[in-house]
């Protein structure tokens, strides 16, 4: 009876600590989702040199890092994100400088961003998308304006 009594709780105390990694898990994957908002600030904005980006609308995990795709476009009607135009951006954080050099005076560009969870596989849906076009400021400067896709 004793041993019969042992292998229960033994099997019990297995299915608690499973379902509570479980649960762990789960969560974690809850709060590695893709930011719901960006913004871009210009040089003017930041005083960085080059378009800083903001992330925002995610839950902040532990080891997540931010992939950013940068898709610089011709002219403001043209949403070209074919792999071969990309340059990417890697950030530990939820913000990113993307240098001048890179944007080359585009009038518009496309952000795709990922995160890259360490306690996940990566992301199956792919990344969230955010187009930005350059418009002339009050000022002798220019702001990036979000634009829908």
């Amino acid at each position: 009876m004793k041993t019969i009594q042992f292998w229960a709780a033994g099997l019990l105390l297995i299915m608690a600590v499973s379902d509570c990694k479980k649960t762990v898990v789960d969560n974690e994957e809850l709060t590695c989702q893709p930011p719901a908002n960006l913004i871009a600030q210009s040089p003017c904005e930041s005083n960085y040199p080059g378009a800083l980006l903001i992330a925002s609308g995610h839950q902040p995990a532990t080891g997540v890092q931010f992939e950013y795709q940068i898709f610089v476009q011709k002219d403001t009607l043209s949403n070209d994100v074919s792999p071969g135009r990309t340059t990417y951006g890697n950030a530990s954080n939820e913000r990113i400088i993307i240098p001048e050099s890179a944007l080359k005076d585009a009038p518009k560009f496309i952000v795709g961003v990922l995160l890259n969870c360490p306690f996940i596989p990566k992301q199956q849906s792919g990344p969230v998308y955010f187009a930005f076009v350059r418009r002339p400021s009050t000022t002798s400067c220019y702001v990036w304006a979000r634009q829908k896709l």
